[in-house]
């Protein structure tokens, strides 16, 4: 079993259509998923599974949490699923830094924007070094967390979102520079995900892509299935 959080304290970077896409990707790929809004108060993944169609709701199970301090019950008791998705909170605090030491693998994220990118790291022009944002300072302490209880290692990565489906030149800026910190930093840099508006239209109606029948498949839509699929291929890629 893996449990994957999908976080990133930055607000608007798109976790909850992140999720609901991976939630079932994987389960078209038939496995066993089990998702976790905790993502108070918006709880937008939460609203996103009630707006699904009876047809569609027996693909994968789900809960919202009010409570993060029954995560780790919650956990321990959905042992036998295959995958954990958490749908996290942008504030970070010692009650969820303890928390997320049962977390397999971060996923983070970030849009083409410098302020998105300062949460992950800054980059000094003068000296060609990067230094640690807030939250990956986050993720370090979590990391010395899981090392302390001799827990599994914390995988982290980041997946560039929300992109303009033309690329820009600051486009290409903060992927380099994504690309630049990843070593540095210790996450592993996924494919990006362009801004498409099927993503927006069928999450709306508690849908995604991967609900799409073939007879209504576009080359939009194919394209965002594959974007999805390739942070699928980078979590089965992993060690944990």
């Amino acid at each position: 079993m893996k449990i994957i959080a999908i976080s990133n304290i930055k607000g608007g970077t798109g976790k909850s259509t992140i999720s609901a896409n991976l939630i079932t990707a994987l389960s078209e790929n038939g496995h066993k998923v089990f998702a976790i809004d905790i993502d108070n108060p918006q709880y937008t993944l939460h609203n996103y599974f009630k707006n699904r169609s009876d047809a569609l709701k027996n693909k994968f199970e789900y809960i919202k949490l009010d409570n993060i301090d029954n995560l780790q019950q919650v956990i321990s008791e959905n042992q036998h699923y295959d995958y954990i998705i958490i749908d996290t909170p942008g504030n970070i605090n010692d009650s969820t830094k303890k928390l997320y030491g049962f977390i397999d693998i971060f996923l983070t994220p970030v849009s083409d924007s410098r302020l998105d990118l300062d949460v992950i790291g800054q980059f000094d022009p003068k000296d060609e070094k990067f230094t640690p944002g807030c939250y990956a300072s986050m993720i370090w302490e979590v990391r010395k967390h899981k090392l302390i209880n001799k827990r599994k290692q914390l995988e982290w990565i980041v997946i560039p979102n929300k992109l303009n489906v033309r690329v820009t030149n600051n486009q290409r800026k903060v992927l380099l520079l994504l690309q630049k910190m990843q070593k540095t930093l210790g996450f592993t840099l996924c494919p990006g995900v362009k801004d498409r508006v099927v993503f927006k239209e069928l999450f709306n109606n508690g849908r995604t892509v991967f609900d799409l029948p073939k007879s209504k498949l576009t080359i939009s839509s194919i394209a965002a299935k594959n974007e999805i699929r390739s942070i699928v291929f980078k979590l089965n890629s992993m060690n944990n």
